[in-house]
């Protein structure tokens, strides 16, 4: 068992289970707000990419992968931030789905 886990155990033994899972599950809620504010400032920082090549992000992300945007400097930039935006959709995805367990 990790350190955090036999920390909360603790705590949970001493407090409760309740109020363990109550902050827990509120410091999960915290960070998905802060990746939120995050998402957002990474869509709009996308946005202007989006219109000049007329598509959106995650799709030319997939196409950058497969090879077939090329590798000049502003799509290099576009795709560094979009995958930046595929990191902090990712890890809100994990704190999302441990708030419905």
């Amino acid at each position: 068992m990790s350190n955090i886990a036999l920390r909360a155990q603790g705590i949970a033994g001493v407090c409760g289970e309740e109020l363990v899972e109550s902050v827990l599950r509120r410091l999960a809620e915290l960070e998905i707000g802060r990746y939120d504010l995050a998402i957002d400032a990474a869509r709009r920082e996308l946005a202007p990419f989006e219109s000049r090549f007329a598509r959106d992000s995650i799709s030319a992300w997939e196409s950058w992968q497969r090879g077939e945007l090329g590798d000049d400097a502003e799509v290099m930039e576009w795709m560094a931030l979009t995958d930046n935006l595929r990191l902090l959709l990712e890890k809100r995805a994990v704190l999302a789905a441990g708030l419905e367990k």
